[in-house]
């Protein structure tokens, strides 16, 4: 099972601590509904972690959380994917995702990923992709070396890739 190893790394101690001292400050906080885009307390934490160990300026507005890696794709395909859009789909990736695509009609293209990550080489010169994907809980092009840069803007991908892999 693909999830195994985030259920054996999460902080579950730690997790169990936090939630207990929040939950025992606000008796009325089990009462109320929160706010569709995620508790706002830790809405805030992570836009403070973004920003204070990450480099990146975010606001507790600017972040959603979710249930989990189907539901934040859910939402970014509702966002961004039309009928007949194409998406780069690193291969092999979270099997959901290409289902859930699907459903949103786009047109998917694999790109094989070995322990580097994928070639940006391999992908096609008339390529209009808007996007590439990487499996949620196996990374593998987080271990794509320096030379993904170079590669990318030789395979015509420019800026956008290069953002995408940093």
């Amino acid at each position: 099972m693909a999830s195994a190893g985030l259920a054996t790394a999460f902080p579950y101690d730690v997790w169990r601590r936090l939630l207990g001292r929040y939950l025992s400050t606000d008796d009325a906080l089990l009462a109320r509904y929160g706010s569709a885009g995620g508790f706002a307390p830790l809405r805030t934490a992570v836009a403070s972690y973004l920003t204070h160990l990450r480099g990146v300026h975010a606001s507790a507005e600017q972040i959603i959380i979710v249930n989990g890696v189907q539901q934040a794709l859910d939402i970014l395909a509702r966002l961004l994917v039309s009928a007949g859009d194409e998406l780069l789909i690193e291969t092999p990736s979270y099997p959901n995702a290409f289902k859930l695509f699907r459903v949103y009609g786009a047109d998917l293209r694999p790109l094989p990923v070995d322990e580097h990550g994928f070639d940006p080489a391999l992908i096609p010169a008339d390529s209009t992709g808007a996007a590439g994907l990487c499996d949620p809980l196996q990374p593998i092009s987080a271990r794509r070396s320096d030379a993904f840069g170079a590669a990318a803007g030789s395979a015509g991908l420019g800026a956008a890739a290069k953002r995408a892999h940093h």
